[in-house]
């Protein structure tokens, strides 16, 4: 007569294992919630930047409009230019020019 032997078998892991992969995993999500919360703060930041020059180059279409002849608008643009501050880059490729009225 022939038999059969069966094992079984099981495992776990220590309390002290899980307790340090819980751990690691909580540093992990609480990184991963700073970067994402960093990176919203930086796209917020740039949506302003964008939102603003698109209002001053409304209303500077709008005040263009409004004028009769170029010496008055040109006038105005100089009085009224943005200062450029670090905050605020130019595109690449932008040229600037200054024009003397005096």
């Amino acid at each position: 007569m022939r038999g059969y032997l069966t094992y079984i078998c099981g495992c776990s892991d220590s309390p002290e294992r899980v307790a340090e992969v819980n751990r690691i995993n909580a540093e992990k999500a609480k990184k991963k919630a700073e970067q994402q919360r960093q990176y919203q703060e930086q796209a917020a930041a740039a949506a302003a930047q964008r939102r603003a020059m698109w209002e001053r180059t409304a209303a500077a279409e709008a005040l263009e409009k409004s004028f009769s002849n170029i010496g008055d608008l040109l006038k105005t643009r100089m009085v009224s230019a943005p200062a450029i501050t670090p905050e605020i880059s130019l595109p690449a490729g932008a040229n600037m020019f200054f024009l003397n009225m005096s």
